[in-house]
Formats: structure tokens, C-alpha cells, sequence
């Protein structure tokens, strides 16, 4: 079965580490066209989309920004993990059997071993191109 892992900082909030750490976390803004790729990622994955991110120190911030723009109604908050690190990463994509992932960081994609498929997030154009095709 095909399931699909992203990252959350990165290929889903689009934010200078300044503003996410500060008193206007809520102000951070989504990677342009995020919602209606994984939209139409869902014809291929179905309700198997998961975010799962590293996220020690402001996870409360993270799951409101996600509440904020509908990220949560759309993948589900159970779909939602939040890892204190980045073995912890590649440990929950073992477990739940993903087979796609996308991040923005190498080092991270080095540690998904068991993940077959890992992009390297650049747009979510050319995600959807290889995902879709």
C-alpha cells in the first residue's frame, strides 16, 4: 500500500525559522499551493498522507498554524506526528509503512532507510509530477 510522509517545515510552512520561533508564529504562511497538491495527491494515496516532522520545542505552535489552515481537517490530526528527532523520523515512517517521502533536508532523507521513494521537496510542481505520473 502506498503511503505518503511529508515534512512539515519546509514543504508545508513556508517560514524563516525567525518568524515561526517568535510571538508571531501564527503569521507563518503555507508553501504556495501545498493545500491543493495534497488534495490532489489524494487519488493516489487515499487518506494515507501523513505529516511528520521533528518539532521539539513548538508543537503547539505547529499543530495551530496546521489548525489555522485547514492542514489539520484535511490530513486528520491523527495523521499528524511530531518527533523529538530525526532517527525518531525515520522510526515512525518505519512503522507506519511509508513508502513516499518529502522533506527539504538530504540528511534527513538519508536516515528514511526503509522508505523505497524520498524527494527532495524543490515545488510541489514537481512533486506532483513524479507522484502523479
Amino acid at each position: 500500500m502506498n503511503r505518503l510522509g511529508v515534512d512539515i517545515g519546509g514543504p508545508v510552512m513556508a517560514s524563516p525559522n525567525e518568524l515561526f520561533f517568535s510571538d508571531r508564529y501564527i503569521e507563518v504562511p503555507l508553501v504556495p499551493g501545498v493545500v491543493a497538491s495534497l488534495l490532489r495527491l489524494r487519488s493516489r494515496f487515499g487518506s494515507h498522507i501523513y505529516l511528520i516532522s521533528t518539532n521539539v520545542r513548538r508543537r503547539p505552535q505547529a499543530i495551530e498554524i496546521l489548525e489555522k489552515h485547514g492542514i489539520i481537517d484535511l490530513i486528520g490530526r491523527d495523521h499528524v506526528v511530531l518527533c523529538d528527532t530525526d532517527e525518531a523520523k525515520a522510526a515512525v515512517c518505519a512503522a507506519l509503512g511509508i513508502s513516499h517521502f518529502v522533506d527539504d533536508r538530504t540528511e534527513v532523507l538519508d536516515l528514511l532507510t526503509t522508505v523505497p521513494r524520498r524527494y527532495l521537496f524543490t515545488s510541489w510542481i514537481e512533486i506532483e509530477r513524479d507522484l502523479l505520473s
